[in-house]
């Protein structure tokens, strides 16, 4: 029931092959770690810090604004040539929707970093779109529908197995179950076993199975015997609400993939999709048949007579990782702003996997240095120990 074999067909269909090697990121030391407070805090930590604490030219708590949807660019003449649109949106129960009648916001800039995924570059209106190189490379990627599912129990079950933390792979719908920690463990955590599974992280072809699941009656959960004082709805409002039909096959499939009969329904469930605008899915996929080594380069800065740049994992060689985002923009801030190398960077580290503007002419006889030392390097040696993965 456990395949890796199935999970490289579903990954590699359509997509670059040099960017599938390695078929899968982990290994057998493979560490897992996690943010005490959620990943979500990097995020909301980076713009506490930039918003309040940084110096810059700009009133401190006056540098992010949040609410704003960028619809527009037009390109006009002078130092501010730039003029960003955004249209005010509400976010109300956990849904962002757009102000209908609320009057635009007119923002001038010097230069722009567009650091957004593929789908919402394309919800963007103005004429830098409308080059012919970027009508024609902003779809170098496949967008890739994916999915979470968060399940939690009154008891890590999964520990009388064995298991601790690390993911299971399987065949099955659910895909990827990944073992979270238990609150008793946590460092300030109250002495409860509440603990948390991710039952799915799911993506490409088996995605349409759940999407048949998000209509019907939101899981209502339970109250488990232990809960933090205060906590008075133990499921969390979200945009798109876990169903207890959802809950129900998930909870059943968890059970098989464990060789369990059955197991105690979950006290809580939280369930979210990025494949609906402005994400347009989760994470990103080179297509067959492109120039990546050229497009990531040249991404950062499109057009030459343009300041406008785009960064993000979508074009990156690591797409699906914030790794990804990070190299895009740093070797952005590097290039084509003057900022120095940060301390904290190893000097021999490549944000970059091939110089700029790219690899050359690749048609026809291509020649290689040490190509006996690299075939060697890659080639699964029986006789020598070591690892082949």
């Amino acid at each position: 029931m456990i395949s890796t074999a199935a999970h490289l067909q579903r990954r590699t269909r359509h997509l670059h092959a040099v960017t599938q090697l390695p078929a899968t990121e982990y290994g057998d030391t493979t560490k897992f770690l996690t943010l005490r407070d959620g990943y979500d805090q990097l995020p909301i930590t980076l713009a506490k810090e930039f918003n309040h604490a940084f110096p810059g030219a700009l009133p401190k708590g006056k540098r992010v604004f949040m609410n704003f949807r960028l619809s527009e660019i037009l390109v006009g003449k002078g130092e501010y040539r730039y003029r960003l649109v955004f249209e005010p949106t509400r976010t109300a129960e956990q849904k962002t929707t757009i102000k209908e009648g609320a009057e635009r916001l007119h923002v001038r800039a010097k230069k722009v970093i567009l650091a957004m995924p593929r789908r919402s570059l394309e919800l963007i209106r103005g004429e830098f779109f409308e080059d012919p190189w970027l009508k024609a490379h902003i779809p170098s990627v496949l967008k890739q529908s994916a999915f979470k599912l968060f399940l939690a129990y009154e008891r890590p079950w999964w520990r009388a197995l064995g298991l601790v933390a690390g993911r299971s792979v399987t065949d099955l719908p659910v895909r990827q179950i990944y073992y979270f920690g238990t609150e008793a463990e946590q460092h300030g955590g109250l002495p409860y076993l509440n603990s948390l599974l991710m039952a799915s992280y799911n993506d490409i072809s088996t995605v349409p199975f759940w999407k048949g699941l998000e209509s019907g009656d939101a899981y209502p959960g339970y109250q488990p015997s232990c809960l933090e004082s205060g906590v008075k709805d133990v499921m969390p409002k979200m945009e798109f609400p876990a169903t207890t039909e959802m809950v129900r096959v998930a909870n059943k499939q968890v059970a098989e993939v464990h060789a369990m009969p059955e197991l105690p329904m979950p006290y809580s469930a939280v369930y979210h999709t990025w494949n609906e605008d402005p994400y347009g899915g989760g994470w990103h996929e080179w297509k067959a048949g492109y120039r990546l080594d050229e497009i990531m380069c040249r991404m950062r800065r499109p057009l030459l007579e343009h300041d406008i740049h785009i960064v993000g994992e979508a074009y990156s060689f690591d797409q699906g990782w914030v790794k990804g985002a990070l190299d895009t923009a740093e070797s952005t801030l590097r290039e084509f702003f003057g900022l120095a190398r940060p301390r904290w960077l190893d000097p021999n580290y490549a944000l970059l996997p091939n110089p700029c503007p790219g690899c050359g002419k690749l048609e026809g006889c291509v020649e290689y240095k040490d190509a006996a030392k690299t075939l060697s390097a890659i080639t699964p040696n029986c006789l020598q120990p070591g690892d082949v993965s």
